[in-house]
């Protein structure tokens, strides 16, 4: 069944009141050097982000377990599940993988649509399909979380796919309008999750997947649950709204705040509030965490690009 296209505008329905209200009703896989390569998609694209990406690992962790890119129509997060470190598991190697692995089923798309002589327009790459397809190829130990934005530069559509606590929210600077996507979790603080058993983890079976139009200067998030945890959305739209000419400086400050809010013990952080509507007791304070923020704004230009632009896989750390 084909997925309704949600908007942020006033013909939309539910998705055109306040946030708040929307919720209350509802390394060593690093970088591979490689030629970059000017797509079709790129030629024809109308709509781009301008997206920036930070990442900041827990300050008693040599190297996180999140995993990230951005570029000017991809964005992905992936949480590597933490708990693997009883049974001596990095999660950070599968979660890095993880993320490689689907840059690289991006890249063979947009190859593939150099070569397609049919002279049909371009579409953007199924986000559950390249999830599933790395992952069918990770013969780790660990799993992950991840979740994957990608944009149809025709149509400024974002199609996003999700397993498991990341999220992604879209705000529309002036405005209280916004969204933000639902965690995927079994229990609390339990996520969904990707490993290499996809009889039972597959992103076909466990994905939940969605379409929202967006417009020229929305601003998107898409961040691990360090951010979610430890900031809450009406403090995440105001610092959207602060910066939204500059998309760096939003993701950094975005980090910081999770950060220093992680490590407040007199904070009743969105972690701390959850737990006590679950009837889950984990005391007063933020939770620490590793904290992935990627921002886009959208951007429109009526002009074809043969700009060549490639995926960032970075680590992109900042250390606070």
């Amino acid at each position: 069944m084909a997925a309704a296209v949600l908007a942020l505008s006033g013909r939309s329905s539910v998705f055109t009141r306040p946030l708040s209200s929307f919720l209350r009703a509802n390394g060593r896989f690093g970088i591979v050097p490689r030629a970059s390569f000017s797509t079709l998609l790129r030629k024809e694209s109308s709509y781009r982000f301008d997206s920036s990406r930070v990442v900041v690992p827990h300050r008693n962790k040599k190297r996180g377990e999140d995993a990230s890119f951005n570029s000017d129509l991809y964005l992905g997060v992936a949480d590597g599940v933490g708990g693997w470190i009883l049974e001596g598991v990095d999660s950070g190697e599968y979660s890095r993988l993880l993320m490689h692995k689907i840059c690289n089923e991006i890249r063979e798309y947009e190859k593939a649509l150099l070569r397609d002589e049919s002279g049909e327009r371009a579409r953007c790459p199924d986000p559950v399909m390249a999830m599933t397809r790395a992952a069918r190829h990770i013969d780790l130990l660990g799993s992950s979380t991840c979740l994957l934005c990608f944009l149809d530069p025709n149509t400024g559509i974002l199609n996003t796919a999700n397993v498991g606590d990341s999220a992604w929210m879209a705000f529309r600077p002036g405005t209280s309008l916004g969204y933000r996507s639902e965690e995927q979790t079994f229990a609390f603080n339990a996520p969904y999750q990707l490993d290499r058993n996809q009889r039972v983890s597959s992103p076909l079976r466990l994905a939940q997947r969605s379409k929202t139009r967006l417009e020229e200067g929305d601003m998107v998030v898409v961040a691990s649950d360090g951010l979610w945890d430890n900031v809450f959305d009406k403090d995440v739209m105001r610092i959207l709204q602060k910066e939204q000419d500059d998309v760096h400086a939003a993701a950094t400050e975005l980090a910081t705040m999770a950060v220093n809010n992680g490590r407040n013990r007199t904070y009743a952080s969105p972690f701390f509030r959850h737990a006590l509507q679950q009837r889950t007791f984990v005391g007063l304070g933020g939770k620490e965490d590793d904290v992935t923020v990627v921002v886009g704004r959208l951007t429109r230009t009526s002009e074809p690009s043969n700009e060549v632009i490639d995926i960032d896989e970075s680590e992109a750390e900042l250390r606070i």
